[in-house]
């Protein structure tokens, strides 16, 4: 027999990862992010959120309800094992937020790798395009969730790949300070993926050396450097390695995908290129926040674990 408030815990956990996110849905504080709203790509501290009301589970620990919570939780794990996803929209990855980072207390500051892990793990469940509709839907600097591509979410860059050379393509973001990170941060490689007909294609993704190969310590302040920010729990080290995370051909951690179709003049924001009325570029802005500390966006935390390892 397990105590009381250990099931208590258990059923918390189970609750939070397989039912609850299907129940309520997705907030649509999860769901829609402006692209240029800098204050939405970070959580500060370790919350994102009120957590669901659980009074209802502090039951007494009599025998029964001992017995009869066992039942219930492998009843809801058998349910989530052997049940299929089949994802419309982003939004439907979305509905996982709590799933995913509800074991780091809803936090995905710095964790995109967990939402490429989640996706890549179910991908015998899903096509081709069910994939690259699912990879759209989250900013691989900040780990925020985004709704439905658009363009002003859409951003078109030219990234260094890991074995040499330049790579153009998109990705998309929660607000433009990711972009600076993404150019200044961040290379591409390749990973081959079968899809659930068993049909395999190679994909380039955006990657990041592993933060935890020196086994760096949690930091104590912000901004502190050669540690992992305290404002990012979800990335986790162990034994030298970051955990829950794919790697590329190379190696290296995933953290999203780097798009390589083509998109019509208008359909995106050209890193390079675009600018507003007083000819201000965007290329210009990340240099500009560069030399003023990052005070937007993901602040340093971004940073801080990127360069820990830098490839």
């Amino acid at each position: 027999m397990y105590p009381g408030n250990t099931m208590t815990a258990i059923l918390l956990l189970v609750l939070q990862q397989s039912l609850l996110p299907s129940a309520l849905g997705a907030s649509p504080a999860l769901l829609q992010f402006s692209s240029w709203d800098s204050k939405r790509c970070f959580l500060p501290g370790t919350q994102a959120g009120p957590s669901p009301d659980t009074s209802f589970l502090e039951v007494s620990d009599t025998e029964f309800e001992v017995a009869l919570r066992n039942r219930f939780v492998v009843s809801l794990l058998q349910v989530r094992t052997t049940s299929s996803w089949n994802p419309m929209s982003v939004n439907d990855l979305g509905k996982k937020y709590g799933e995913i980072f509800g074991p780091h207390g809803n936090n995905r500051n710095a964790a995109s790798h967990l939402w490429a892990k989640y996706i890549m793990d179910r991908a015998n469940e899903l096509s081709h395009s069910q994939i690259d509709m699912l990879f759209s839907g989250f900013c691989a600097v900040s780990g925020s969730p985004l709704g439905p591509p658009n363009a002003q979410s859409r951003y078109k860059t030219s990234l260094p790949l890991v074995g040499g050379g330049v790579k153009t393509g998109y990705s998309y973001h929660c607000c433009w300070p990711c972009i600076c990170d993404e150019t200044a941060l961040i290379k591409v490689d390749t990973k081959t993926i079968s899809d659930k007909t068993g049909k395999a294609k190679e994909y380039h993704f955006e990657v990041i050396g592993d933060p935890c190969v020196n086994m760096p310590p949690r930091c104590t302040k912000q901004a502190q450097q050669g540690c992992i920010p305290f404002e990012a729990p979800a990335v986790e080290c162990e034994d030298a390695s970051l955990q829950n995370a794919i790697r590329s051909d190379g190696g290296h951690i995933i953290i999203g995908m780097y798009f390589t179709g083509s998109y019509a003049e208008g359909q995106y924001i050209d890193y390079e290129t675009d600018a507003d009325v007083n000819g201000n570029t965007l290329k210009g802005a990340c240099e500009a926040r560069a030399n003023s500390g990052y005070h937007s966006g993901m602040g340093a935390i971004f940073q801080q674990v990127a360069r820990l390892n830098k490839i």
